[in-house]
């Protein structure tokens, strides 16, 4: 017999991942019953990193497959919520208990609060523990969202490789000679709409071209060469006005150095209102790569593919599982 007949929860449920299926199977485990409030999408605007928000009805339908695939369909009750207090639509039945996370005990507690004033009785809070990723730190959708893990709490970026250099063998060469994402000629670049936030341009030419298009990418990388030919002399020629923020970092041709992975991901920290350059003594031409392991999903990567044209990089969690296996199959330098 279980302890409770009806528990709620309440959440977003962004990006399915492991800490939600561990969440939703303990509620299954204390009670016969289980209301899932599920946000709305107007009630979660001022989320971080909301364009990459998944809609309702798709948040909706994962947790209805975990369920299925569970065999908790038949014991769960969702509803959509707009508010941190339960839906009248919940409210008719016969709940004892609430379970949430540390995150969100205040909103257990208001609720609580309302109830007394209702004359209703206090439901019990069970505060459940969050499921720690491989760095220690909680899955949470709003890390997802950034790029940092992926629903299993794997990071995108290993310790490790921002701790020591890598080079790249041989054997993986091959793979950097066709492009990463969709290749775009010119003239359909020009046609193009980028959201200049959510752009990273990889590249002195893209960068170049970026600029005379009105374009004003969030985070640029240089290295003043095109071809491995010195093309540009300064910052100005590239059309960078001298108010960016600059980092200048080391990284020889060939080499995913650890310098590089770190200045990928502390990129994204920095204010959006202010643009930043990387400029790399050595070779960019792998920089893609970290640069997509860091980036926030819903960002777009635009880097030259010589004598071909635009490579276009859209940010989602498959892009980034493939730079992922690319990234891992690099050899640690002693």
């Amino acid at each position: 017999m279980k302890r409770y007949h009806f528990v709620v929860c309440g959440g977003t449920f962004d990006h399915f991942h492991k800490g939600h299926e561990s969440f939703l199977s303990y509620q299954f485990s204390i009670a016969e019953k289980v209301v899932v409030g599920v946000a709305v999408d107007s009630f979660i605007r001022q989320k971080e990193y909301v364009f990459s928000l998944e809609p309702f009805k798709l948040r909706k339908q994962s947790i209805e497959a975990f369920c299925k695939k569970k065999g908790f369909f038949n014991r769960v009750k969702i509803v959509p919520i707009d508010s941190v207090f339960i839906p009248k639509e919940a409210e008719e039945f016969p709940i004892e208990a609430i379970v949430v996370t540390k995150q969100t005990q205040k909103g257990a507690n208001l609720i609580n609060a309302s109830r007394q004033l209702a004359s209703r009785k206090k439901l019990d809070v069970i505060v459940h523990p969050f499921v720690l990723g491989e760095d220690g730190l909680p899955i949470s959708s709003a890390r997802i969202r950034k790029g940092e893990i992926n629903r299993e709490g794997r990071s995108y970026v290993k310790d490790s490789w921002i701790l020591k250099d890598r080079k790249l063998p041989v054997f993986l060469r091959s793979a950097f000679q066709k492009p990463f994402g969709e290749l775009m000629e010119k003239s359909v670049f020009e046609k193009t709409f980028f959201d200049s936030l959510l752009l990273v341009a990889v590249g002195d030419i893209i960068t170049y071209f970026s600029h005379k298009r009105g374009l004003t990418p969030r985070i640029s990388v240089v290295d003043f060469h095109e071809k491995r030919k010195k093309r540009f002399q300064t910052l100005r020629e590239i059309g960078f006005l001298g108010t960016e923020r600059v980092v200048y970092i080391k990284n020889p041709a060939g080499t995913l150095t650890a310098s590089l992975f770190q200045c990928s991901r502390d990129m994204f920290f920095f204010s959006k209102e202010k643009r930043s350059v990387v400029v790399v003594e050595g070779e960019e031409d792998l920089a893609v790569l970290p640069f997509v392991l860091a980036s926030p999903l819903g960002y777009t990567i635009l880097y030259g593919q010589p004598d071909e044209g635009i490579v276009r990089v859209d940010i989602n969690e498959e892009t980034k599982e493939k730079a992922f296996s690319l990234a891992k199959r690099f050899r640690q330098i002693p």
